[in-house]
Order: C-alpha cells, then sequence, then structure tokens
C-alpha cells in the first residue's frame, strides 16, 4: 500500500510539480495514502463520469463540453451551491492541502480512469472553486491530446487560457447567469456592486470573474462593468484580496478523504493510525 504511486500523469507543465518543488513530497504523500485508504475500504477507484471526451479547443467548443459535463454530471444548467461535493459524489478525488508554489495541481490516474485534484488550503472558497474547476479543464485538455496523440505541454498559454474558458462556462452557465439576470430586470447600464455581490454569490465565484462573465455576455454595459472592476479591485487592494460583501461560500474540504480514515479506523486496520499522523503533520485536515 505504501509503495511510491505509478501511472499519474500530471495535467499541466512538468515544471509546476517536479523533485525540486517543494511540493512534490507531501502531493506524493496524499495520494498513496489516498490509494491506501481506498484498498483498506474496498471502495471503487474509477471515477463515475468519463474523463476522455471530444470537443473543440475553440471557445465555444470549451462553451459546449463545460455544458457536457456538466449534463454527466446530472445538473444541466443549474446553479449549483457545492461543485465540490457534486465532483467527489461521483468519484473525483480532490485534496485539500497547504500547497507552496501553486494554487492548484491536478493528475490523470490512467489505470483507474480517474484523477488527483489538489487544492490550496487556507485561500477563499471562490479562489478553491475556481481552482477545482480550472483542474477539472487541465484534465479533459490532457486527455483529448494523450487520445489525439498531440504533446499535452506544447502550448502552455493556450492550455491555460481554455481551461479558464472551461471554468468560467463550468461555474457559470450561460443560461443560468442570463435567467438569473433575467429575473432581477436590472438593464446592462444599471448595476451597481451591491447587486453583483448578490447574484455571484449563487455562483460560487469571485466578483471579478463575475463582472467579467457579465461582459462576456453582453449583460452589463463595458462602462459600467470598468467601473465596478475598478472598485472591486481597490477592495482587494485594501482588504489582502479577500472577496466584497458579508456573504461567504462555506466549503466543506476533504469530505470524502476523512470519510475514507474514519472508516479505515473504525476498521482498526494497522495502517490507519499511520495514515492519519501523516495527515496531522501535513495539515491536511479532514
Amino acid at each position: 500500500r505504501s509503495a511510491r504511486p505509478h501511472g499519474l500523469a500530471p495535467t499541466s507543465s512538468a515544471a509546476r510539480l517536479d523533485a525540486a518543488s517543494p511540493d512534490t513530497a507531501a502531493v506524493e504523500s496524499v495520494v498513496r495514502d489516498t490509494l491506501a485508504l481506498e484498498d483498506i475500504c474496498r471502495v471503487p477507484r474509477q471515477a463515475r463520469v468519463p474523463l476522455q471526451l471530444a470537443f473543440d479547443t475553440a471557445a465555444p467548443g470549451l462553451a459546449r463540453l463545460a455544458i457536457q459535463f456538466r449534463s454527466l454530471l446530472g445538473i444541466g444548467d443549474a446553479v449549483v451551491f457545492d461543485p465540490l461535493e457534486l465532483c467527489e459524489n461521483h468519484g473525483l478525488r480532490v485534496a485539500f492541502m497547504p500547497l507552496k508554489a501553486a494554487t492548484g495541481l491536478s493528475f490523470y490516474d490512467a489505470p483507474n480512469g480517474n484523477v488527483f485534484i489538489l487544492i490550496r488550503s487556507g485561500i477563499n472558497p471562490e479562489k478553491q472553486l475556481f481552482a477545482l474547476a480550472y483542474e477539472l479543464g487541465r484534465i479533459l485538455l490532457y486527455t483529448r491530446a494523450v487520445y489525439l496523440g498531440e504533446a499535452p505541454f506544447g502550448h502552455e498559454a493556450k492550455t491555460d487560457k481554455a481551461a479558464r474558458v472551461f471554468a468560467a462556462c463550468f461555474l457559470m452557465p450561460e443560461n443560468a447567469v442570463r435567467t438569473s439576470v433575467g429575473q432581477t430586470g436590472a438593464r446592462p447600464d444599471e448595476w451597481d456592486l451591491d447587486l453583483l455581490l448578490r447574484l455571484k454569490h449563487r455562483f460560487g465565484v469571485s466578483a471579478e470573474t463575475f463582472n467579467y462573465r457579465l461582459l462576456e455576455l453582453g449583460l452589463i454595459a463595458p462602462e459600467r462593468q470598468a467601473e465596478l472592476r475598478a472598485a472591486i479591485k481597490a477592495h482587494y487592494a485594501a482588504h489582502a484580496f479577500a472577496e466584497p460583501g458579508r456573504s461567504r461560500r462555506i466549503l466543506s474540504p476533504n469530505g470524502r478523504l476523512g470519510d475514507l480514515l474514519h472508516t479505515a479506523l473504525l476498521r482498526a486496520d494497522p495502517e490507519a493510525p499511520a495514515i492519519a499522523a501523516r495527515f496531522k503533520k501535513l495539515s491536511v485536515k479532514c
């Protein structure tokens, strides 16, 4: 159980996690212990959704991919309050830990048709949710490239942009945003910061991200968008990038991981206490 994990491919530039990275040893430890817990608890290792999909990498294709993946998750255009729990319920492995060199990392587990997504703990939930969706995008871009025989890391800047487009469309589907805005009756030139904050909270994204999505969909006048963008950036600068407004998204990180560890300890498996100790040492809170 404690052997170094094999068959995991980084779904981003190898430079993001190599032998010199301060995160390498910790990530390998968490991945190895997650695999061990799955063995102990005898749970399926496969994801419940396919992770190899055909799509075009232009923006319209990525928007369709986001809708397709949401449909595979069974949510269509619905506004989802907890994408994290949704992903974990479909077997995707997501772990929150104090990464030092990246906001998120992801690895494709080809033997099991699954993934590992590692998200930095200690940052605001909106950034964590965007990192989760972003890494999902990188995974799908990686598996597409491998299937087509292309170099996965040939165009890092394009891959990064494509993953961001996917993340925005996944978290803020066009139909859902248009419907939510339509229900307010707000015209493109009527937006103020309070209204933007009320709506952005539903989608679990940052004010800055939602403001840009409104512009992208033609739902806000460019002049108003620029004014709000300046106000949002001023708030970030004055409050250490904390989100404006009083509403806060609350996540339950490491839910599935904690459940597995709890079950392993209940079974008095001899390896479980050592795994719990390693998680504690790495500040992986379950």
